[in-house]
């Protein structure tokens, strides 16, 4: 409906009284384009206006989801993980230059074996290329090694459905912003 929710950088907490909801200044607007202003973008706005002023130019973008300035993309996957959607993604970021780790979730549902199997296999084909992170949620499993690893970053999480994106998300920020639902 042409509304930006900006957040204000000087801000500690995602309050409402820190997320300002924007118009475009009319120079910015290009009709009927969805790239006018994207998630992620860093823009400058006039406060008192609520008007986008400025928008940075991005350092890199996806068109699914559009989002822009991410600094790492994070694939979660339950133990049931598809080496060739992964791989698709892989191609989509790396066309954007966004750096890669894998986070593998629901650990605590796989056996010690199926675990080993699944490091051997993935090593194989990528090498020490892309970072893995196991973790759990019941658990609390890996948990502080990511949170330490995404500090100050711009994160995209990207599965299936079901993979636990949204519990993942819940965990790290520390309340339950984004709905989950059993399998």
């Amino acid at each position: 409906k042409g509304f930006y929710y900006v957040l204000d950088e000087n801000s500690k907490n995602l309050s409402e009284e820190n997320i300002y909801e924007c118009k475009l200044r009319g120079t910015l607007k290009v009709k009927n384009n969805k790239m006018n202003c994207i998630i992620g973008d860093m823009v400058e706005f006039d406060e008192k206006e609520k008007v986008i002023e400025k928008i940075e130019k991005r350092k890199n973008f996806l068109y699914r989801p559009l989002i822009a300035n991410i600094d790492i993309l994070f694939a979660i996957k339950s133990p049931d993980f598809d080496f060739t959607n992964f791989q698709k993604m892989l191609l989509n970021a790396n066309s954007q230059n966004i750096p890669v780790v894998l986070i593998l979730s629901k650990i605590d549902l796989a056996s010690q074996e199926e675990l080993e199997d699944f490091f051997n296999k993935f090593k194989k084909i990528f090498k020490e290329a892309i970072s893995i992170f196991p973790i759990s949620t019941e658990t609390k499993t890996g948990l502080s090694e990511l949170k330490q690893y995404i500090n100050e970053k711009s994160v995209v999480v990207s599965g299936p459905s079901g993979a636990g994106k949204s519990t993942l998300i819940n965990t790290l920020i520390g309340e339950e912003v984004l709905t989950t639902n059993d399998v």
